[in-house]
């Protein structure tokens, strides 16, 4: 079959193909970098999160348990140390507090350290300080650490935040 000279040939030429595959990879590759960031803010978002509820329980359960405690064992009056040993009135066992491989955790004597700290977090600089005075008659305790979110990313996303709590005892 012959082209008649007023006919036209239909389809791209070879400048519109190149220019329609530029288009559609820069369209593409701004997507792909769009999820990518959005991806990254949600990491971060659930790291943040992370440290931030495990600062929230950790203080909340060392702050009672340093209420509820008859006496602070260790540290001594007005020593620092890197665990925290409380005694419980009555026929209950003293409790332990100890960061054990980075993760933080609660122990009566006698039985097994049960983690107060989830594994997704570090728990680092652990610090307890009895600020409790000779004439004093309440135990003071301050503890500082820090809390840091482990990331098997090396450094792609991070969040840490101090923790800071400051009980007294019912004696």
């Amino acid at each position: 079959m012959k082209l008649q000279a007023n006919e036209a040939i239909q389809g791209f030429t070879l400048i519109e193909l190149i220019i329609y595959i530029a288009l559609t990879s820069a369209v593409l590759v701004s997507l792909i970098l769009w999820v990518l960031n959005l991806s990254g803010v949600r990491d971060k978002n659930y790291a943040a999160v992370e440290v931030e509820t495990n600062r929230q329980f950790i203080a909340s359960v060392i702050s009672r348990e340093i209420k509820q405690a008859g006496a602070i064992i260790a540290p001594l009056p007005g020593a620092t140390s890197d665990f925290l040993e409380l005694d419980r009135s009555g026929a209950q066992p003293n409790i332990i507090f100890r960061a054990i491989g980075g993760t933080l955790s609660r122990e009566e004597i006698g039985q097994s350290p049960v983690a107060i700290s989830s594994r997704q977090v570090e728990i680092t600089n652990l610090e307890f300080k009895n600020l409790t005075s000779a004439a004093a008659a309440r135990g003071n305790v301050t503890l500082r650490a820090l809390v840091r979110f482990r990331n098997p990313a090396a450094g792609e996303f991070t969040s840490e935040r101090a923790l800071i709590v400051t009980a007294s005892n019912h004696l």
